[in-house]
């Protein structure tokens, strides 16, 4: 993972050296342009006084002429060191900015972010990967049991969501492709607190490429999976993973039961709360 202060030194370092350039050529100036003391006497600044004044009159404060007062040489360096200061540093301030509105700059942001979130939880967590109705009632039901998730989406849009929502416990998001597994790792796959790995998309590939990639990298951990067809729900068992829900066959079992006999489902209900 890249260093975000390390990426945002490199994209203004061009702007940077400009700065430090100005500066450093007002300064010389400054020391060299002969000068004059309150006696008349003529007098040189030092690299101190000339960092000093360079640095308040670049950074528009303005506390006068010191230690005294300038000469006409002096002046007019200064006059032309005060334009190309307010250039260097609009140059610079326009750089900083074009680098935080840029796309991968704020998409490394928000990973690092997240990275920090994802260190910081120290109790089991579930890393479900997938945002929408379903993990958001597992989310509650984990969240008001104590359980903490971290959720990775491929859509924006439903991590929005994510933000909005009032869980008991904050639930750390990312936008990212499940499919690869830096970003499993990156949501905390490896921690020894991943207690387990639910994928909800809903994309029967991208889910069997998480359940393999789940028990390669940690095997110790519980994999639950979503399979819209038997096909898929098959590959996936055959990567061990620990439970493959089929949404379609789950409802026709429920429709069944809730047909044939209402009475057990029912007691089916309030036994699981579903």
């Amino acid at each position: 993972m890249h260093n975000i202060a390390f990426v945002l030194l490199r994209r203004i370092r061009s702007p940077l050296i400009v700065l430090i350039c100005v500066y450093s050529i007002a300064m010389l100036g400054f020391v060299f342009i002969p000068g004059m003391d309150d006696e008349g006497q003529p007098w040189q600044m030092d690299f101190f006084h000339a960092f000093y004044f360079v640095s308040f009159m670049g950074s528009t404060i303005g506390f006068g002429e010191i230690p005294y007062p300038f000469t006409s040489g002096q002046r007019m360096w200064a006059t032309v060191t005060i334009y190309s200061s307010v250039v260097a540093w609009l140059y610079a301030i326009g750089s900083l900015l074009a680098v935080v509105q840029d796309p991968a700059f704020r998409t490394l942001s928000r990973q690092n972010t997240f990275r920090r979130s994802i260190s910081r939880i120290n109790s089991p967590f579930y890393l479900i990967c997938g945002y929408g109705e379903t993990s958001s009632l597992l989310i509650r039901a984990l969240s008001e049991a104590g359980i903490r998730s971290v959720v990775i989406d491929a859509d924006q849009t439903k991590l929005n969501t994510l933000e909005l929502e009032d869980y008991p416990i904050p639930v750390p998001g990312l936008c990212a492709d499940v499919s690869l597994p830096d970003v499993l790792i990156l949501g905390g796959l490896k921690q020894k607190n991943c207690i387990g790995c639910v994928a909800l998309t809903d994309r029967d590939p991208i889910n069997l490429k998480v359940a393999l990639t789940s028990k390669l990298l940690n095997p110790s951990i519980k994999v639950i999976a979503r399979a819209e067809t038997q096909d898929a729900e098959l590959n996936i068992a055959s990567f061990g993973t620990d439970e493959i829900i089929n949404p379609f066959t789950t409802f026709a079992g429920r429709l069944a039961l809730a047909l044939h006999s209402p009475s057990m489902f029912m007691l089916f209900e309030w036994m699981t709360g579903v």
